[in-house]
């Protein structure tokens, strides 16, 4: 039930009240349990996270970057756009769960889910733009480098027009950080 003092997944108030009867012989009924937790808990969608995955002290030096990037697209002297890539499916991994109040329930991903989804891979430039492409089944290496090809277009028409360059921030996941890629 529980991992480093941690839920390891989410309950609702009946699947709480019976698991803290067998494993615990605390013998509540839901609508008490239910009392019992809207006095520190919210019920509320639980949220998916890789944070277990980070390096601290990478990621603050990242932040530090990102932070000076953006103080020079604020002072013009270049372009400054996020790339991220949604998926959309039909499996709806999101569930609900009681969480401390002000506090989020994070359940680390699942390993892949199959079936039909869409994939949009947005180019986001705050104030100005939002662009993106479209693929069914996801975006691979070779479809990702073409979106970025088409990125490095624009950059180069931009550099040639403004001579401002175009940064593009983007998340270490696997597609962007593949072989195929890092060859290109």
């Amino acid at each position: 039930m529980f991992r480093a003092g941690i839920p390891s997944r989410t309950y609702t108030s009946v699947q709480l009240a019976k698991t803290l009867k067998q494993e615990r012989l605390v013998d509540l009924s839901s609508d008490r349990l239910r009392r019992l937790l809207k006095k520190n808990y919210r019920w509320k969608r639980t949220r998916m996270s890789h944070r277990h995955k980070q390096d601290p002290v990478k990621k603050a030096l990242k932040q530090a970057d990102l932070e000076t990037l953006k103080l020079a697209a604020q002072e013009g002297h270049l372009e400054l756009k996020y790339l991220d890539e949604a998926v959309f499916c039909l499996w709806s991994p999101v569930s609900y769960s009681y969480s401390r109040v002000g506090e989020q329930k994070r359940m680390e991903q699942t390993p892949k889910r199959y079936g039909n989804r869409i994939s949009i891979l947005g180019l986001w430039q705050p104030g100005e733009r939002f662009e993106y492409a479209l693929s069914q089944g996801g975006f691979k290496g070779e479809s990702y480098i073409k979106v970025m090809d088409w990125i490095a277009h624009k950059a180069a028409q931009t550099l040639a027009q403004t001579g401002r360059l175009t940064v593009v921030v983007q998340h270490n996941g696997s597609l962007h950080t593949s072989l195929l890629v890092r060859q290109q």
